[in-house]
């Protein structure tokens, strides 16, 4: 883990490698996610040193924030441009339609350039009942949600890389 990240342990309590390819996406574990919703900050680091071509939703590293009966969701987190390199934060709000296909975007942004393929990729994430606190690269995101989080998980699309997670401590506000 590098300078910078105080109050965080040495090593990371937890390891995602992922190789997607593209139009397909890997889920991670629970084990972030249940640290975040019981009240812990995590940071974590992120290389992405592959993205394929996809779905205009984009290949790259994202976290899903859920409410409990999933009709309602959060993705945020980094996005890919294969032929650039050049690696963005992207956020997304989103309700279930009538189908499990049929999701309404409420809310999107992308556009805010954190990095490139191959260099380090810095994030933080807590939530404290239904208010998010997360960056992303330089991009910092304060949100109040309209649930209490059922989930959360960390999931990567059409990309290669890795991503360390380390405990910051509870979450203060």
């Amino acid at each position: 883990m590098t300078t910078g990240s105080a109050g965080a342990q040495t090593a990371p309590f937890h390891r995602f490698h992922f190789d997607v390819e593209a139009g397909y996406y890997l889920e991670d574990s629970a084990v972030v996610g249940e640290r975040v919703l019981g009240g812990r900050s995590i940071y974590g680091e992120a290389l992405l040193v592959r993205c394929e071509i996809t779905e205009e939703f984009g290949s790259g590293l994202r976290v899903a924030i859920n409410s409990p009966n999933e009709n309602e969701t959060y993705n945020i987190g980094f996005r890919c441009d294969p032929e650039s390199g050049l690696i963005s934060f992207t956020f997304r709000h989103a309700r279930a339609g009538s189908t499990d296909e049929d999701w309404v975007t409420l809310e999107e942004f992308k556009g805010e350039i954190v990095g490139r393929r191959g260099e380090r990729l810095t994030f933080t994430l807590s939530t404290d009942g239904s208010h998010l606190s997360a960056s992303f690269g330089e991009y910092k995101l304060e949100r109040d949600l309209n649930f209490q989080p059922g989930e959360l998980h960390f999931y990567a699309f059409g990309s290669t890389g890795v991503a360390n997670f380390y405990d910051l401590g509870e979450f203060v506000s």
